[in-house]
């Protein structure tokens, strides 16, 4: 039988992980790139592992070259054949990676673009955001801050398209229920948040010097607190709706002072 055909079946009996195991061995590397220039990788593996493929052009092994696969192509610094360096992964779906990788895996500063407008630029670990970055939507929206695992995980800004921003702490892709809204015209809200609606106790500053301190419920007033007009004006109690409403005290500017009951904003009786 030619040896040729009798390597051909040991190596289809072989199991998987031990051809992988050698793939650095110069023999077995020149057999699968004459005898199997496609992936042996598992469906399931992570598409950005080393494929299988060929060397079109440079040093794929410890230098500069072109690389193609089943799945796209790389551009880019080799080091003991697995991409090492700086380089670009361009797959054959639209997505594109440009910037460090160590050991065939995307680590270090670099852009991942989508073929939607979505884009990612900043730092990786292992393949995934970690780190600080910046994720822009093609919609307008854009995340500034820190990542894990791809998810926005710890300190963090959101900036809505519409200008609208929040800043504040993230866990696991989710904002915890306390930070900073800030609107375009330069109103701005500090304290509890409930799905990014003003819910608990929190403070707002608005852009005409007015201001509240105290409890709110979906986006409103209600509750406890105190409301400080910027002509100096206050009132202190509850509210209900954003309305002056139940027990009160309002302390107009020239001294005069009211006590006592308050419904939809309008003074009823003393206390």
């Amino acid at each position: 039988m030619p040896r040729n055909l009798q390597i051909l079946i040991l190596l289809l009996f072989l199991p998987a992980n031990i051809i992988l195991r050698h793939q650095n061995n110069n023999f077995y590397t020149k057999f699968f790139y004459n005898f199997c220039p496609v992936t042996l990788l598992s469906a399931a593996e992570n598409k950005h592992q080393n494929e299988w493929g060929t060397c079109i052009s440079g040093n794929c092994n410890n230098s500069f070259g072109i690389y193609e696969t089943p799945f796209g192509r790389y551009e880019g610094e080799f080091k003991e054949g697995k991409r090492h360096g700086h380089g670009t992964f361009t797959w054959k779906e639209g997505e594109k990676y440009t910037g460090q990788w160590e050991n065939d895996k995307m680590c270090g500063q670099g852009e991942y673009i989508w073929p939607n407008g979505n884009r990612y630029s900043g730092e990786w670990i292992n393949n995934n955001k970690n780190g600080k970055g910046v994720f822009v939507w093609s919609n307008g929206d854009e995340y500034s801050g820190l990542w894990k695992d791809n998810r926005m995980h710890g300190k963090g800004e959101y900036t809505w398209s519409n200008g609208i921003k929040y800043t504040g702490e993230w866990i696991n892709g989710n904002n915890t229920d306390h930070g900073t809204i800030i609107w375009p015209n330069g109103d701005k809200y500090y304290g509890s948040l409930q799905n990014y609606n003003r819910h608990g106790y929190g403070e707002m500053i608005w852009a005409d010097g007015n201001k509240y301190s105290g409890n709110w419920h979906k986006n409103k007033r209600s509750g406890k607190g105190t409301f400080f007009w910027s002509n100096g004006d206050k009132y202190t109690g509850q509210w209900k709706d954003n309305k002056m409403h139940g027990f009160g005290t309002f302390y107009y500017s020239n001294g005069t002072i009211k006590e006592g009951k308050w419904i939809d904003d309008n003074y009823i009786t003393e206390k």
